[in-house]
């Protein structure tokens, strides 16, 4: 049966809901016509202060280009509605999110955070053995430090934000629709699509004139562009990391493993990337390149971590 902390809307392990998975799809088409509709608004808007008022934040804003802006306030609105989600899927509750401070809750992420930088590192040990990997041009020891720091930031934020909307919320209402190892299938690949939306160079060139269409012209290449920037090493990695986090997600009925070992792949592969750069394009289909996470070395470690993880304990029981 399908355990009931996992499932929304207080639904009993027999029940199933499409509620859940209806709000998704509700949330990532209006947030994109909604983007599409003030982005170009808003890039116009800072066009003109940029011109008017040339501070740095102004100056800087501009020189961004307009995909990016689609994007960020794509996000604003995501943000405003989750707590609406979270209460309305019943989930207002730290204990219920995953994220109770139970015992040893802080030493189980760590340990994991470690897990996940040790992952990391058996990659670029391996680029180091078998590709030609530099230290990038102009690296000083006070940038690593500064790196350090900026790239830990950058991993628990990301870790703690991605897992309570992945895991918290969106694996939660696969799992309220079908059995357990559909909604962890599902949600994987749910989750790997959307890092499927940057708009390539070709489609969104340099200086492109912005006008009242553009923000459409934007959503629909952000839907599509699975489709136009596929890249099947990048996309079995990106589903694999989100099977391992819905299995440990179930394993240990809390956020703060899979955030620990989010954080440290995140911290790992950021500061390598801004210090490191590999020379060989020829093997990064093997080894992966200075973002670590793009070679089929990484999809054998992912696939070991996976099976350990379903050894312990199967949780994947049908409804």
């Amino acid at each position: 049966m399908r355990d009931k902390f996992y499932l929304l809307y207080n639904l009993g392990p027999s029940q199933k809901s499409f509620n859940g998975l209806k709000l998704l799809l509700i949330l990532y088409f209006g947030t994109l016509i909604l983007s599409a509709i003030i982005s170009p608004l808003f890039y116009w808007s800072i066009q003109s202060l940029a011109g008017l008022w040339p501070i740095k934040i102004f100056t800087y804003l501009a020189e961004k280009d307009f995909p990016r802006y689609f994007d960020r306030l794509r996000m604003i609105p995501i943000i405003i509605t989750l707590p609406f989600l979270f209460k309305s899927c019943g989930l207002f509750s730290l204990n219920k999110l995953g994220l109770g401070f139970q015992e040893s809750w802080l030493q189980k992420s760590m340990l994991y955070f470690l897990i996940g930088v040790i992952m990391m590192a058996v990659i670029a040990i391996t680029q180091f053995q078998f590709s030609n990997v530099e230290i990038r041009v102009g690296t000083t020891f006070s940038f690593i430090l500064t790196s350090l720091l900026s790239a830990l930031i950058s991993g628990l934020l990301l870790g703690l934000i991605e897992e309570i909307v992945f895991r918290g919320l969106v694996f939660r209402m696969f799992y309220s629709a079908f059995n357990s190892s559909l909604a962890v299938i599902l949600s994987a690949l749910f989750f790997a699509s959307l890092h499927f939306k940057k708009i390539p160079d070709t489609l969104w060139p340099e200086n492109t004139t912005v006008t009242f269409i553009s923000g459409f012209y934007i959503a629909f290449y952000t839907v599509t562009s699975f489709l136009v920037t596929f890249s099947w090493i990048k996309f079995l990695n990106l589903f694999l990391v989100g099977v391992l986090l819905n299995l440990l997600f179930l394993r240990k009925k809390s956020l703060w493993p899979c955030i620990g070992l989010h954080a440290g792949w995140v911290w790992f592969r950021a500061l390598y990337k801004k210090v490191f750069e590999s020379q060989y394009p020829a093997i990064d289909w093997f080894f992966g390149t200075h973002l670590l996470t793009d070679g089929i070395i990484t999809s054998v470690m992912l696939l070991a971590i996976i099976v350990w993880v379903f050894s312990k304990k199967n949780t994947m029981s049908s409804p």
